[in-house]
């Protein structure tokens, strides 16, 4: 049952409630098992365990209400997303809801049983409306990794707006080509989607506020990786900060 509160929130982006709240009540006891049950675990991972609560209700809040002040969505299953150019132009940039054997079923129904079960989770959760990531995408971003993603793409684009960019496959002077035109056309379509053009100097913000992003990770995960551990934190626990 979702908090009173967000019912209007998810009739607003068309989510099947029954679906969504049986899947975070599943989730959040999963979450207590694996997280909450560790032993001498760090006062400071509350934090994450607050932000795990409101998952798909205060978050979901977060990015509709930034979204009614111009800023774009974009949902990805991957880390090839320029996510600078979103953030430069105030956007949010996140992963979208996957890796769930529940949501496979009814993607089965559309794409072929013998494909990457991560994927066919992925367009489950947007064919049973049961992702408010999902829900709240201006748009969905794609990539050419492999022969599954290029035709789930196909079909998830009679569900939902996709962008798709093709990603390099040699690293010479005619991918790094492809490439700057794959972002060319990707900022244009950022552009598209809030109705005007995206500075130089927004994409400029945009890449310090990723590098900075990406060199915090960093520093985290050579601490983690330091012997003996330095950080009171659990590799389960690691996961979540990253």
């Amino acid at each position: 049952m979702v908090a009173p509160e967000f019912e209007a929130l998810w009739d607003s982006l068309n989510i099947d409630k029954e679906k969504l709240g049986g899947m975070v009540k599943a989730a959040g006891a999963r979450y207590d098992e694996l997280f909450k049950t560790q032993k001498n675990r760090p006062e400071g991972m509350k934090y994450f365990d607050e932000f795990w609560g409101g998952f798909q209700t205060v978050r979901i809040q977060e990015i509709n209400d930034a979204k009614k002040k111009g800023a774009p969505a974009v949902g990805t299953f991957c880390i090839f997303v320029p996510e600078e150019i979103v953030v430069g132009a105030g956007g949010v940039c996140y992963g979208l809801c996957s890796g769930s054997p529940a949501s496979i079923p009814e993607a089965e129904k559309e794409l072929p049983r013998n494909i990457c079960p991560l994927i066919k989770s992925g367009h489950g959760f947007k064919m049973m409306r049961a992702c408010g990531y999902t829900q709240s995408a201006d748009f969905i971003y794609g990539e050419t990794t492999c022969e599954a993603k290029k035709k789930t793409w196909e079909v998830l684009a009679t569900h939902h707006p996709m962008h798709v960019m093709q990603i390099p496959q040699k690293k010479d002077a005619a991918s790094m080509k492809l490439w700057a035109s794959e972002i060319g056309h990707f900022k244009e379509h950022i552009a598209e989607v809030v109705k005007r053009p995206v500075t130089l100097e927004e994409m400029k913000k945009g890449t310090e506020i990723i590098n900075a992003k990406r060199r915090a990770l960093r520093r985290f995960d050579a601490l983690r990786g330091m012997n003996p551990d330095v950080l009171p934190v659990s590799g389960k626990d690691g996961l979540l900060v990253t």
